[in-house]
């Protein structure tokens, strides 16, 4: 049995094996599980047949049905955001400030928090350029 097997499979590799012939090699490597790589070629083989089964083409179209959704989807979303900003966009004049020196109040708050959070951001980036450079020398060390 193993010399027709081989030469099954010198056959099957220089292409010249029939249908049955490929369904006994794939039989026999089904009945005797082998961990060569021959055996293991086989077994993906059938694997691989198993699954392309079970994935029938079952619905034509539905690809289409799906991108409808998503395009009806975004237009929707579309006109919802559009009517939120255009319903908002008429309240703007509530925040108007006329008094300078508000103004001038509201401006320096909003400055010394951005620039408390910048100040903040520039002692983070400290530490990491920190990091960097002895994860840089422990790179050169290992090499």
């Amino acid at each position: 049995m193993e010399s027709r097997i081989n030469q099954l499979l010198e056959k099957y590799w220089a292409g010249e094996t029939t249908l049955q012939e490929e369904k006994e090699l794939k039989s026999y490597f089904r009945k005797n599980p082998s961990l060569t790589p021959t055996g293991l070629f086989f077994q993906g083989l059938d694997q691989t047949a198993t699954q392309s089964s079970s994935k029938a083409f079952t619905k034509p179209g539905g690809w289409f049905q799906q991108t409808k959704y998503a395009v009806a989807a975004t237009i929707t979303l579309g006109i919802i955001v559009g009517a939120l900003i255009l319903r908002d966009s008429g309240r703007q004049h509530d925040f108007e400030i006329t008094d300078p020196q508000q103004a001038y109040e509201i401006a320096q708050t909003v400055l010394g928090s951005m620039s408390a959070s910048i100040n903040e951001a520039k002692q983070h980036t400290l530490q990491l350029k920190k990091l960097n450079k002895a994860e840089n020398i422990i790179k050169q060390e290992q090499l």
